[in-house]
């Protein structure tokens, strides 16, 4: 199902993909293969602009599989889409939590230490383009 998706998304066949993916959560549930569809609806959703939708599907991955090394994971995603969305405050926020809710997995507060940072340096060069 997902080399179909695959195809789909090359000929730009979004509807469809998104079915595939809904299709495989549906049907596959509380599996390994709902979390990969997950994570594959949420960035389809990304990369057409449906920021919102892509956020719900990532909190759907950190609640339903909180005690999985996925929740981080997906938490670090809500952050970057808040970023591509252009929402750095809301970004900030997501990795703030990160670095909060999961300080046992030090790679990921790392990470969101390291985003925050530039998050900051992005406001400051956006703040330089403006004046």
């Amino acid at each position: 199902y997902f080399n179909i998706a695959n195809i789909y998304m090359k000929q730009e066949k979004y509807k469809k993909v998104e079915n595939i993916y809904k299709n495989i959560i549906r049907y596959f549930s509380n599996s390994k293969w709902e979390i990969q569809a997950r994570f594959h609806l949420a960035s389809l959703y990304a990369q057409t602009n449906r920021y919102k939708s892509a956020v719900n599907q990532y909190k759907i991955i950190k609640y339903k599989f909180k005690n999985t090394e996925w929740a981080p994971i997906a938490a670090m995603h809500i952050g970057d889409t808040y970023k591509l969305a252009g929402d750095y405050k809301k970004a900030k926020e997501a990795y703030s939590k990160v670095i909060y809710e999961y300080y046992k997995y030090k790679r990921y507060t790392l990470e969101a230490e390291e985003r925050i940072k530039q998050l900051k340096y992005a406001k400051q060069l956006e703040q330089q383009i403006y004046e």
